[in-house]
Formats: structure tokens, sequence, C-alpha cells
């Protein structure tokens, strides 16, 4: 089964560690022996999408060959749901006015209230 098909079967988001496993045998299926650590370290489809950068798949995935084959996969994997690498910064968003830079102050007040740090960043991630 391709990854591809394997992703047509269950919404990634819903995964658990049976089809993490599964689209590693689909991307290779030399990545069988790495399918342990996976289920050791309780990734699921969630985490694949979310959450897994590079410094992970160095402690989970120890051959470069492989862990690129991963990398490259988890970018297909991420793409038709828009989302990149955790590592990246968020992209700038242009807002209406004067041209500023979109990026809101954490002491932005919304509703009348203050937003803890925590707040402010959900809040900027959904504009």
């Amino acid at each position: 089964m391709s990854a591809a098909a394997v992703a047509a079967v269950n919404p990634v988001m819903e995964w658990k560690s049976p089809e993490v496993g599964r689209w590693l045998r689909s991307i290779d299926t030399r990545l069988e022996h790495f399918i342990p650590a996976f289920e050791k370290a309780n990734v699921d489809g969630q985490m694949l999408l979310n959450e897994i950068g590079d410094e992970d798949l160095k402690e989970l995935i120890p051959s470069p060959v492989h862990r690129r084959k991963v990398s490259l996969a988890l970018e297909q994997l991420r793409s038709p749901h828009g989302l990149k690498s955790p590592l990246e910064s968020p992209p700038r968003v242009q807002r209406g006015g004067s041209g500023g830079t979109g990026i809101l102050s954490p002491t932005a007040v919304r509703g009348g209230s203050r937003m803890s740090m925590r707040s402010f960043a959900c809040a900027e991630l959904t504009v």
C-alpha cells in the first residue's frame, strides 16, 4: 500500500501507532525495523503532522539515508494539510491599513481584555 493509500484510508490526524507503522512501511519496507521506536515514543498522526521535527527524527531513525526518506515523506504528508515543519516560523500576514506586518503584540486586546501569551499565540494562528 502506498503512503497516499494509507492516508486515504483514515485521516492522518486520527492515526494511531498501527497506521503510523503502515505509513513507514509504505515509504520503504526497510523502514520496518524503525516502527518499534515510533511505537515506543507513542507517535500518532497528530504528532506526525504537528510535532515531529528533525531532532526527533534523529532519535527515532539513526540512519541519515532512512531519516531523509521519512523527512521527505513527512513533508508530503503535511502538504495537503497546509502544514509546514514545526521548526519553521509562522508566515507574516499583511493586514489592511497602513502596511503593518500583521504580527500582533503579546499585549493585544481582543474583546476588551488582555490576552495571555498562550491565548495570544492561539488567536494569531486562527486569524
